[in-house]
């Protein structure tokens, strides 16, 4: 789940007119290795835009859900990269193939030198490529009957597991009880899933590329998580409150004379 709160928003989007529109936002905390960061998503019309995503800066980034893509945007360099599926499936292959070349330098040696080798890769950001080769796990959810109050929303707990090993836990508020309209409950719904297909796809060396994916999905079951423990990353999120306003139609779309910039390469 760490860094990849940025990993996760690389959206295109189109320049939009300087007039508010009525929207959503949603307030939430994180709280990771002992600091507490308060953020907030803008939503409308099928996009969500979240500033500085996992603290970092001068980055927004962007979800668009017509097209199943995320943009990072990042104001310093004036510049875009656009995740979808079929740029995680371009990296993939890519990694797949450099991990291929790996194996079979690694095959004669001894086992100081793949120590050494592993630790180079490592070093060099690609660490993720030793396992690209391992499917990622696929997380079961289980809907237990445990019932809780988050800052005033209602919620079911659910217990997500990979591999038969408990990994998060998260409370599943139901669309009735967050008070959001359709569209844009739809909208965040889609970024969840998104990023957790995107986990799936390439989860098991995502972290070559600077990012973990958040687990916010749910699955089959309905609703949206108003509160989630990340076990081993020991990561907590919980939301603080949801309301109707306008937002600001800068936020939805890539600033005028920004230039798409491409996803780093394996290892770059």
């Amino acid at each position: 789940m760490r860094n990849l709160n940025h990993f996760l928003f690389y959206c295109g989007a189109f320049l939009l007119a300087n007039n508010a529109t009525a929207g959503t936002i949603v307030e939430f905390e994180v709280q990771d290795a002992g600091q507490t960061q308060v953020q907030s998503a803008h939503i409308h019309a099928g996009f969500v835009s979240i500033k500085n995503p996992g603290g970092t800066e001068n980055i927004d980034a962007l979800f668009q859900r017509e097209y199943e893509r995320v943009f990072i945007i990042e104001h310093a360099k004036r510049s875009y990269m656009i995740i979808n599926d079929a740029k995680v499936d371009e990296l993939t292959s890519q990694a797949r193939g450099m991990m291929a070349l790996v194996q079979a330098q690694m095959e004669g040696m001894t086992g100081e030198q793949r120590a050494e080798m592993e630790k180079s890769m490592e070093n060099m950001g690609m660490g993720g490529l030793l396992n690209s080769n391992e499917a990622a796990p696929v997380p079961e959810y289980k809907q237990i009957s445990e019932q809780r109050d988050v800052n005033g929303y209602s919620c079911q707990v659910v217990q997500v597991f990979k591999n038969q090993k408990l990994d998060s836990e998260m409370c599943v508020a139901s669309r009735a009880s967050l008070s959001m309209a359709d569209a844009d409950y739809d909208a965040l719904k889609a970024m969840h899933n998104f990023a957790q297909r995107m986990a799936t796809k390439a989860g098991m060396f995502m972290n070559s590329f600077g990012g973990t994916f958040p687990e916010l999905a749910t699955g089959n079951i309905e609703g949206l998580p108003v509160a989630v423990n990340d076990i081993d990353d020991k990561i907590t999120v919980s939301l603080r409150s949801i309301n109707a306003a306008d937002i600001d139609p800068s936020r939805l779309g890539v600033p005028k004379g920004y230039t798409e910039s491409a996803l780093p390469t394996i290892g770059q």
